[in-house]
């Protein structure tokens, strides 16, 4: 089953314990309700739970079980485990997006480490400016020339350990 959130609305400055948000809930290309939450630290909040409990149920029996960094315990994966991780994959690709309209954005070929570089060129990106910077940082990913789908999960990777 794809589940996806649509019609994305995060209210940074509202948040608190969780993301104050809504967001159309959509599985298999189909609109299944409005999704909410307070930012409080509450559970999501559903305008159809019928609709939702089945994609739920669907979640606890097909996604692998996850555990804690504080436990080894391990927990099903529910709709809103997935939620959140579509948020949190939502955030980072907004992050990379304004990172990318910066200049070349180089991440580590072993994306280890918690920073990334963002080389700005006051006449603009070139092939040349690009190709000096792959010569000069061989261990470096110059994303900006990576297909936007690879330069996408690289970065995901990078900054969030693959969510």
């Amino acid at each position: 089953m794809l589940i996806v959130l649509k019609n994305i609305k995060i209210y940074h400055s509202m948040s608190e314990e969780t993301y104050c948000f809504e967001a159309s809930l959509y599985a298999d290309n189909k609109k299944i309700t409005r999704v909410t939450n307070s930012g409080r630290g509450a559970d999501n909040e559903y305008d159809d739970w019928k609709k939702v409990e089945v994609i739920n149920d669907w979640c606890k029996s097909n996604l692998p079980k996850w555990t804690s960094e504080y436990s080894n315990d391990k927990f099903d994966t529910t709709i809103d485990t997935v939620i959140s991780d579509l948020l949190n994959r939502h955030c980072t690709l907004k992050d990379y997006k304004k990172a990318i309209r910066k200049g070349a954005v180089r991440i580590p070929k072993n994306l280890e480490g918690q920073s990334y570089a963002i080389d700005e060129f006051p006449a603009g990106l070139s092939d040349a400016n690009l190709n000096k910077l792959i010569e000069e940082y061989p261990d470096d990913y110059v994303l900006n020339i990576l297909p936007k789908e690879q330069a996408e999960k690289l970065w995901i990777e990078f900054c969030t350990n693959g969510i």
